[in-house]
């Protein structure tokens, strides 16, 4: 591929073309000028030369009258003998010779030095109007403003007649088993029995969190005993439920309650009137001390909606303190509103939980409380599940610590 010429040096190349061609034609138009005048100059010549001819006769008729005059007899006289009074004619100029051939032009001379700047000259009409431009790139949408503040429920409507009793269902297919039940309280302790053999496993030792524990080498799931305000003061030491599976890192001290299955909301239209009352295996001075020794905590919560308003009052639940708590899973305390509204991801983007778009399709909310001071939840509050097509399926999960 040949190399691409540079600007000024394909700029040099065309103005040393200009001047070539400009000097073949100055060269062409002098030697047409030259030709012009040998030729005139010949034709001078040539009429020079038919006068030269008519006066030819006239000389040699001069010529042969000096040759015929009497030749004068010699004698002693020493007398000179006078000369003509008047010269000879003049002879004839001789033709001019042929010019020669115009010599190789000279090398150019050194460029002179750069004129002034010319004045700038007028102004152009303006130029055609351009094509034009291809419109740019939508820039990418902003995020949707915050939800306004939901208006006011309306008045419950009429109840309509009730209609005739339908055809008997048929029967539904078998649900699901339930959750494991809570452990059983300790047993008293049997009578001592005989000496065992040694054995090489070490027996667990009491620390003061299943996260201490596992920490210290236990990996399995299962009933541990712990001490969270130590071995010389506080509350004895009590069995706890150990998950150390779930997180790699950590192990959760869980506390169970007696809610964990799936609870049916049903023919409660009254803000918060369906009411769900949460007791822990663990009392709350024990539950405060596990607070205590904890870097954080948290509780899973979801509800199953059709047709049932979630904010406004309708849905909210109660701390362990008593205090009404208007956040859902996955929203910081003092928040109104669900995960889906964080994560911009709801149903509805205009709407803070997707169980607020309050239509006859299932909808769900759920995420994890991680207020460490609020929690665990004392009691679930619901409604808006008075008419035939609404309703709610709640979940609360264990009390974890870590």
């Amino acid at each position: 591929m040949a190399p691409v010429e540079s600007f000024p040096q394909l700029n040099r190349r065309r103005i040393s073309a200009s001047v070539q061609s400009i000097f073949n034609a100055v060269v062409s138009a002098a030697l047409l000028v030259l030709c012009t005048y040998v030729f005139l100059k010949f034709k001078q010549l040539d009429s020079k030369f038919d006068e030269f001819q008519t006066e030819i006769p006239v000389v040699n008729q001069r010529q042969v009258a000096l040759e015929e005059k009497p030749k004068k007899t010699t004698s002693n006289c020493t007398i000179q003998c006078p000369r003509s009074p008047a010269p000879g004619p003049e002879g004839l100029k001789s033709a001019p010779g042929v010019p020669g051939v115009p010599g190789y032009p000279g090398n150019n001379g050194e460029p002179g030095s750069k004129g002034d700047q010319g004045k700038e000259g007028s102004r152009g009409p303006p130029g055609p109007e351009g094509p034009k431009a291809v419109p740019g790139v939508p820039g990418v949408p902003g995020y949707p403003g915050n939800n306004g503040e939901p208006g006011c429920k309306g008045d419950q409507g009429i109840r309509g007649a009730k209609g005739d009793m339908g055809l008997q269902g048929e029967i539904g297919y078998t649900g699901q088993s339930g959750a494991q039940g809570l452990p059983g309280a300790v047993g008293l302790p049997g009578p001592r029995g005989p000496k065992g053999a040694s054995s090489s496993l070490k027996q667990v030792e009491t620390l003061e969190s299943c996260d201490a524990l596992k920490k210290a080498g236990v990996k399995f799931n299962g009933v541990y005993m712990i001490d969270p305000d130590g071995p010389s003061s506080g509350l004895d030491p009590f069995q706890v439920v150990c998950d150390m599976t779930s997180d790699l890192s950590v192990g959760y001290t869980t506390i169970h309650h007696d809610k964990e299955e799936e609870g049916n909301v049903k023919n409660y239209e009254e803000k918060g009137s369906f009411q769900v009352i949460v007791t822990y295996a663990q009392n709350r001075q024990q539950i405060e001390a596990i607070k205590n020794v904890s870097t954080s905590c948290r509780q899973f919560i979801k509800y199953n909606c059709i047709g049932s308003l979630f904010t406004n009052g309708h849905q909210y639940w109660k701390s362990v303190d008593g205090e009404d708590m208007v956040n859902w899973g996955g929203v910081p305390t003092g928040t109104k509103g669900c995960e889906c509204w964080m994560t911009r991801s709801c149903d509805d983007v205009t709407k803070r939980c997707n169980c607020d778009v309050n239509d006859e399709l299932p909808r769900m909310d759920q995420g994890y409380l991680t207020d460490k001071a609020t929690l665990p939840v004392s009691e679930l509050r619901f409604g808006d599940t008075g008419h035939q097509n609404e309703r709610g399926i709640y979940t609360l999960g264990p009390f974890q610590c870590a």
